[in-house]
């Protein structure tokens, strides 16, 4: 009987503990590191190329509007005529491609893109 009462001592004690007693933490320069909420995190998707518009720097894939910068993305293609080229993106292709947001407000950005067959 005193070993149940003292394990459920024990139990509700470390209950108590605040939750950040549990967590591990990394010492950085003798400070605690954290990672900022806004770290860009990077997302993979695919569909199909519903609208290009390069004038407003978008791509719609599947009805869903990106941002995309011709200037920074890399295209992938087994096709030598698309290979880099973003401006060769049109209606209709079937694409892979990497997205990321600087912030959690921001809308995401294409940073890459493979042109499927």
């Amino acid at each position: 009987m005193k070993a149940i009462k003292l394990i459920t001592y024990f139990a509700v004690l470390l209950l108590a503990l605040p939750q950040s007693a549990w967590s591990v933490r990394v010492k950085e320069n003798g400070t605690v590191a954290r990672q900022a909420a806004d770290t860009p995190s990077t997302i993979e998707r695919g569909g199909t190329i519903t609208a290009v518009d390069l004038a407003n720097q978008t791509l719609a894939v599947d009805g869903v509007t990106y941002l995309l910068f011709a200037a920074s993305v890399k295209v992938n293609s087994e096709d030598p005529s698309i290979m880099g080229n973003p401006l060769m993106l049109r209606k209709g292709m079937r694409i892979r491609f990497n997205t990321n947001k600087a912030q959690r407000s921001s809308r995401e950005k294409i940073n890459e893109i493979w042109v499927l067959r």
